[in-house]
This record gives C-alpha cells, sequence and structure tokens, in this order.
C-alpha cells in the first residue's frame, strides 16, 4: 500500500507541473514547440507517469476496466479541459466510481460477491459505446 501511496502523489506532483505544457500542446506540437515547450520531453514524462502509474496500481488491485475511459470523460464534463483542473477531478472520479461499482459488486447479489471488474466493464462498455457514437456525430456534423 504504501508504494501505491507514493507513487501516486509522485505521478500527481509530476502531472500538475505538466499540465500547463499539456495544455499548450493542445494547439499542436508547432505552435507549442513556438511558445518554448520541449513537446518531446512533456509527452514522454507524461507517458512515462501514466506506464508507471498503470503498473503500480494494477500490480496491487488487479484489472479493472474501463475506470480510466470513464473517469476523465465525467470529469471533462463538470470541470473542462483544463488540465491542471481535470486531472485531480479525474483521480477523484475514478476513486468514486470505483468505490460506488465495489459496493454495488458486493450487495447486488449478496451474500456472493462480483467481480468490480464485472461492474466497471457492465457500466464502461455501454458508457464507452455511446461516447464512440457521440463523437462520431460530432465529427460528422450532425446535431442532437
Amino acid at each position: 500500500m504504501p508504494y501505491v501511496a507514493v507513487v501516486a502523489v509522485a505521478a500527481l506532483i509530476v502531472a500538475m507541473l505538466l499540465a500547463k505544457d499539456m495544455n499548450i500542446m493542445r494547439m499542436g506540437d508547432d505552435t507549442a514547440r513556438g511558445l518554448g515547450v520541449n513537446t518531446d520531453l512533456v509527452r514522454t514524462s507524461g507517458l512515462v507517469m501514466a506506464c508507471l502509474l498503470t503498473a503500480v496500481t494494477v500490480s496491487f488491485t488487479g484489472c479493472i476496466g474501463f475506470v480510466c475511459l470513464l473517469a476523465p470523460q465525467i470529469s471533462r464534463i463538470f470541470v473542462g479541459g483544463e488540465m491542471q483542473y481535470l486531472l485531480p477531478a479525474s483521480a477523484l472520479t475514478g476513486a468514486a466510481l470505483l468505490s460506488v461499482a465495489d459496493m454495488v459488486a458486493k450487495t447486488v447479489f449478496a451474500p456472493v460477491m462480483l467481480p468490480v471488474g464485472a461492474v466497471t466493464a457492465l457500466v464502461g462498455g455501454p458508457v464507452l459505446i455511446m461516447l464512440l457514437l457521440s463523437s462520431v456525430s460530432a465529427s460528422a456534423g450532425v446535431r442532437d
């Protein structure tokens, strides 16, 4: 447990330090380079932190799918796309989603306990399809 906490805090600190540069990089690599952002370093640092955090978390908790897809999308609805707000909001939303999924897994078919990954997959699958369909309709210029 202490290893997960140390890596999570370190990764969150690095992500928050990179948040401003990540926002600038959303305008494109050429623009970001023109504004003085080392795009290769920011991209590599972000990927290394994401991989490290994922590896440590999965080694401690096991594989639980769709939380990493759902939490940022739900958070983006409430806090927008600015990384300095989206990163901590995604972490808190992911924790809340996993807590709710765990409660559902333990109580729905009590005394039998479902795997938490099954609950997140049951919710995450349809939400992923909805997100894909909404992004396809948005890119096609279709209005709801």
